[in-house]
């Protein structure tokens, strides 16, 4: 027996799937005859789906027809993957699925900076801010909105913080010490 795959949820590009960080992908197993047609698993045989890339993954059965099996994983690493399917231990199908960072989740983003304890009133100081998501993916596009609120021993504090989007995930962010 071949077989094939589909990815519910993910967005399908060509032979690859595409899916969010931290939702459950549900992957749907159908076996199919050497001429591609739909068919069923011999009995005894055991399927199995696993997912090698960043992390290595072993799905759970979800459901299982005579057509189709259905399995669940709950993938948080972004990164390439390859889904493979295994029939009785040996690969019989495998697709690539890109796991895609979700929404920015502004607690766990990074704030950076050379010299630090240097700073004195009047200096320009600039900063790198990499955003990330909840699993702490780093995200590698921009568009959100930044707002910086900084105050540093003594009462200093940060005006007029100028944000420069550079469309990968990170920001420049440029002010003065006052």
């Amino acid at each position: 027996n071949c077989c094939d795959l589909e990815v519910i949820g993910g967005t399908r590009t060509e032979d690859s799937w595409v899916a969010p960080a931290g939702e459950e992908v549900f992957v749907r197993v159908i076996a199919r005859d050497r001429f591609k047609n739909e068919t069923h698993w011999e009995e005894g045989q055991t399927i199995a789906v696993e997912a090698m890339g960043p992390e290595y993954l072993t799905f759970n059965a979800h459901g299982t027809t005579g057509l189709q099996t259905d399995y669940v994983a709950k993938m948080t690493r972004a990164g390439t993957f390859e889904l493979r399917i295994l029939c009785d231990a040996l690969p019989v199908c495998w697709r690539t699925i890109q796991i895609i960072a979700g929404f920015t989740f502004a607690p766990r983003s990074i704030l950076s900076m050379d010299g630090l304890k240097d700073v004195k009133t009047g200096n320009i100081v600039r900063l790198t801010l990499r955003t990330v998501d909840k699993f702490a993916n780093l995200r590698l596009s921009g568009g959100d909105t930044v707002q910086v609120a900084l105050q540093g021993p003594g009462g200093a504090f940060a005006r007029q913080v100028s944000v420069t989007d550079h469309q990968d995930g990170t920001y420049a962010l440029e002010f003065q010490v006052t």
